[in-house]
């Protein structure tokens, strides 16, 4: 299996979480959007989508599904400030992670990495991950694929922040 460098896959991310941005937040001509019953476009919008969840004051987590492709989910978190994400893996499952507002230290595999806003980072299924959040927290949209599953979540003390 050939090893791929922490930074090919930060960039890879990156074009994958850009493409998902909404065009006006990029400073192009948005495109208009018909909405139909099977679609709506509405949930792309972060900034409600985050109004929409509860302040954490505490150490405390919160996540909220922003929707389902056939082989994805897209789910929004946010984590109070000093939250810890015990160190697990996904056996079967990709994460793209992409730091919305606040800050947090993530461990990945052997790496420590500081996420910032605007930080986008691929976690593949297997590698040992963990989280703290900074002083102020922070939010954090990911990416699933394939689509979510809570079975595949095992403890693995190697990824411990």
């Amino acid at each position: 299996m050939t090893k791929v460098s922490p930074r090919v896959l930060v960039a890879a991310a990156t074009l994958v979480v850009l493409a998902l941005i909404p065009p006006i937040a990029r400073g192009q001509e948005a495109m208009k959007v018909v909405p139909n019953k099977e679609y709506d476009p509405s949930w792309m919008d972060i900034g409600s989508m985050v109004k929409k969840l509860p302040v954490v004051k505490d150490s405390s987590l919160q996540v909220a599904p922003l929707g389902n492709g056939r082989n994805v989910t897209v789910a929004l978190a946010r984590l109070g400030p000093h939250t810890r994400i015990l160190g697990h893996i996904h056996r079967t499952h990709d994460e793209i992670a992409h730091v919305v507002s606040g800050s947090c230290t993530l461990k990945l595999g052997a790496d420590v990495i500081k996420f910032l806003p605007g930080s986008v980072v691929l976690i593949p299924a297997g590698v040992p991950h963990g989280a703290l959040a900074g002083d102020k927290g922070a939010v954090v949209v990911s990416c699933f694929a394939p689509q979510w599953d809570d079975k595949d979540r095992y403890r693995d003390r190697r990824g411990d922040p």
